[in-house]
């Protein structure tokens, strides 16, 4: 028996996070309704009932977080789980209403909150042991699979030395480079769809702060590995 969809509303301003904030989700076991302001999110639950997870940012027009929640528990009796997305958190009683407070960049262990919290972790553990993924290719492929071969070839040809003048370039402290290597990078991973990968290089290429660097390119590094022995596993002759 399939489990059921889970449903969450997304409040959030910023375009680009909400993108960000979706990519961590299989859209087959959660379905993400976003709004850039509270006043939408409000009139959707009142229509639709309450979600499963409200992520609510601290700054959500008109109201802001904390005013928005009293005034769903107010007027709906709203009882749903909430995660609040801060920059610095300015109100504690938000805090006390919220499960959690996360901040941007999203971090893998607030993704993972967020997935127990929903029941998914186990879902989620099963995908991730899944390193690349062939759909994207096979649709462009129509049917060629000398396309699809072709193109794990050029991957593993070009992908290695970019991770390697990625990693040169953080021994070297050259974190600007690091970046811009990211962001070349990232397609390659967003073509075998391993989007852990492809955030990882957005979050270096545009997010990260000088202290969680280090992290996330031996984060990267690990990926690309699994990713490497995978394909080779899978495709003796390439």
């Amino acid at each position: 028996m399939t489990a059921a969809q889970k449903h969450i509303i997304l409040v959030d301003a910023d375009l680009e996070a909400q993108v960000r904030f979706k990519s961590n989700f299989s859209s087959k076991e959660v379905e993400i309704i976003a709004f850039t302001s509270g006043m939408g999110a409000i009139q959707y639950i009142k229509q639709t009932g309450a979600p499963d997870l409200l992520v609510l940012e601290e700054a959500a027009k008109p109201l802001g977080a904390a005013q928005t929640l009293n005034y769903l528990k107010d007027q709906i009796a709203f009882t749903a789980p909430v995660v609040v997305i801060a920059e610095n958190l300015k109100e504690d009683a938000i805090a006390i209403q919220a499960q959690k407070v996360i901040t941007k960049p999203f971090k893998c262990e607030d993704i993972a909150f967020i997935k127990e919290l929903l029941m998914l972790k186990e879902l989620a553990g099963a995908e991730e042991e899944k390193y690349y993924k062939l759909d994207y290719l096979k649709e462009l492929a129509e049917g060629d699979t000398d396309f699809i071969k072709e193109s794990l070839k050029i991957f593993i040809q070009t992908v290695p030395p970019q991770i390697e003048e990625l990693t040169q370039n953080h021994a070297s402290e050259n974190f600007k480079q690091v970046g811009q290597v990211a962001h070349a990078v990232k397609p390659s991973f967003e073509m075998l769809q391993n989007y852990k990968a492809a955030k990882i290089c957005d979050d270096l290429a545009h997010h990260a702060q000088p202290d969680e660097i280090e992290h996330l390119v031996h984060q990267l590094l690990q990926e690309h590995q699994h990713i490497i022995s995978s394909l080779k596993a899978d495709f003796s002759d390439l």
